[in-house]
């Protein structure tokens, strides 16, 4: 199944959005998905000629730990695009130029039933023209480059490999 781009306001369906509507939200008005199992968020894919980005989560993160994984984040303030949302993220998580190129690819659903949540995941390319030093916050011990051909033998947050191979569809569809 191919991804297609999609420029959309949200990227959020209508009986998405109206779910969300129905969400706690925390004091400064982001959603709250705490204990919600229907989450929605979107995963980095950030490349650079021949690497890719990838962050080691820090063990203070709720799910998924010590795991290794794109640059992701909850799509918790759904007035904003996913491109924004995604933005944010970069800036961040690592401190990212502003001049990347974003393609969002199109919702994928995982669920892990372990942890009780269906994960509605937007797969997110980001395309850098040259590689820059990361710097990380909170969320995540360290950053580093990949060569992409060795990112199927790291220790991987559960559903990065789906996201990150939607994201180099994206690519090689662009090109």
């Amino acid at each position: 199944m191919k991804s297609k781009p999609t420029n959309s306001k949200t990227c959020l369906s209508q009986s998405d959005q109206k779910l969300l509507s129905k969400y706690p939200k925390f004091s400064d008005g982001r959603v709250d998905y705490t204990n919600k199992r229907i989450c929605y968020c979107l995963n980095c894919t950030a490349i650079c000629d021949d690497e890719v980005l990838l962050t080691l989560r820090s063990e203070d993160v709720m799910a998924y730990p010590n795991t290794i994984n794109g640059i992701s984040g909850f799509i918790d303030q759904p007035s904003l695009s996913i491109n924004e949302t995604a933005r944010i993220e970069l800036d961040e998580e690592l401190c990212a130029p502003k001049d990347a190129k974003i393609t969002v690819g199109k919702m994928l659903i995982q669920v892990d039933e372990e942890l009780n949540r269906e994960w509605r995941v937007f797969p997110v390319l980001v395309e850098f023209d040259k590689k820059f030093i990361p710097k990380t916050n909170w969320e995540n011990k360290t950053a580093k480059w990949y060569k992409i051909n060795d990112v199927k033998n790291l220790k991987l947050m559960p559903g990065f490999l789906a996201t990150f191979s939607v994201a180099l569809r994206l690519q090689k569809d662009a090109k």
